[in-house]
C-alpha cells in the first residue's frame, strides 16, 4: 500500500550502510517507484538493486534519474515489468551513460526494436556488464539479430541468457562470429579469469542444422586456439540429427560444453 511504501521510503533515506535492497514481487507500481527511488538517490552504499515483479510498466523515469545519480549501483534486476520500448528506453540510457552496471536482467518485459537497438550499441561501447539476462522477451530475428552481431565486438561480457526468444539461424551465425572472434583476439591470453563470453544459453529458440552447423564451423575454424567459451546451452532448439551431430563435434573438438537436450535428435544409429 502506500502508507508502507511511503514509511519504507522514510527509513531507507535515513540509512548509510544498505547495499542490497529486493523489493522483488510487490506491488509498487509507476508511484510506489517514484517514492522509493527518491529516497535512494543519496544512498551511496547501495550496489544491488532488484525490482522484478513490481508491476512498473513503463513509468521508469525515476528510476533512470536514479541510475544516472547513483553510480554504486552495479546490479540491477526490473525483469518481469510489463516495460516496452518507452519504459525500457529510460533505463537502458541510463546503463549506456553511466558505463558502470556490471549485472543486468530484463527478463520477461516485451521490449521492442529501439530498447534491442540500444541494448546492441551497450554491447559493443560498453565495458562494464559482466552478466545480461534477456530471456523471455519475445525477441526474434532482426530483434535479436541487432544484439548478438554486438557479442563479437565485446570483451567484458562473461554470461548471457537468451533463452526462450525466437532467435533463428541468422542469429546462430552472429554467435558463431562472436565465439570466432573472441579466440583469436590478439590481446586475449585465454584461461578463466580473462575476457570472453564463458557462458551463453541459446535453449528453446529456432536454431536448425545450418544454425548448429555455423556454430560447429566457428570451433573447426580455430584450428587450435582455445575458446573462452565454457558453456553452450542450446536445449530445446530443432537441432535434428545433423545438427547435433555437428554440435557434437564442436564439443569433441574443444573444452566447451554443449547442451543438447531436446534437440529432435532421432534414435538412428549414426554411421561415423
Amino acid at each position: 500500500t502506500g502508507s508502507v511504501t511511503q514509511a519504507l521510503a522514510i527509513a531507507l533515506k535515513g540509512n548509510t550502510t544498505c547495499a542490497i535492497l529486493s523489493l522483488c514481487e510487490n506491488r509498487l507500481g509507476g508511484e510506489g517507484l517514484k517514492t522509493i527511488c527518491g529516497s535512494l538517490e543519496g544512498l551511496e552504499s547501495l550496489c544491488e538493486l532488484r525490482l522484478a515483479g513490481c508491476g512498473i510498466g513503463n513509468q521508469t523515469d525515476e528510476l533512470g534519474r536514479l541510475i544516472t545519480v547513483n553510480k554504486n549501483i552495479t546490479t540491477l534486476d526490473v525483469s518481469n515489468n510489463g516495460m516496452s520500448d518507452p519504459g525500457m528506453l529510460q533505463v537502458l540510457r541510463a546503463v549506456y551513460e553511466g558505463n558502470v552496471m556490471s549485472v543486468l536482467s530484463l527478463a520477461r518485459n516485451p521490449g521492442g526494436a529501439e530498447s534491442c537497438e540500444l541494448l546492441g550499441q551497450i554491447l559493443r561501447y560498453g565495458s562494464s556488464l559482466r552478466e545480461m539476462d534477456l530471456s523471455w522477451m519475445s525477441l526474434r530475428s532482426d530483434a535479436g539479430l541487432s544484439i548478438v552481431t554486438e557479442l563479437a565486438h565485446n570483451r567484458s561480457l562473461r554470461s548471457i541468457n537468451l533463452s526462450w526468444n525466437g532467435l533463428d539461424d541468422q542469429c546462430a551465425e552472429a554467435v558463431a562470429e562472436a565465439i570466432y572472434e573472441s579466440a583469436v583476439d590478439p590481446s586475449i591470453e585465454v584461461d578463466d579469469e580473462l575476457p570472453g563470453i564463458h557462458t551463453i544459453n541459446l535453449s528453446h529458440n529456432r536454431f536448425k542444422e545450418r544454425g548448429a552447423m555455423c556454430i560447429s564451423l566457428a570451433f573447426q575454424h580455430l584450428k587450435g586456439r582455445k575458446s573462452p567459451l565454457r558453456v553452450m546451452d542450446l536445449a530445446g532448439n530443432p537441432l535434428g540429427e545433423a545438427g547435433v551431430r555437428d554440435c557434437v563435434r564442436a564439443a569433441l573438438s574443444s573444452e566447451t560444453v554443449f547442451g543438447l537436450a531436446g534437440c529432435s535428435l532421432t534414435d538412428r544409429v549414426w554411421d561415423d
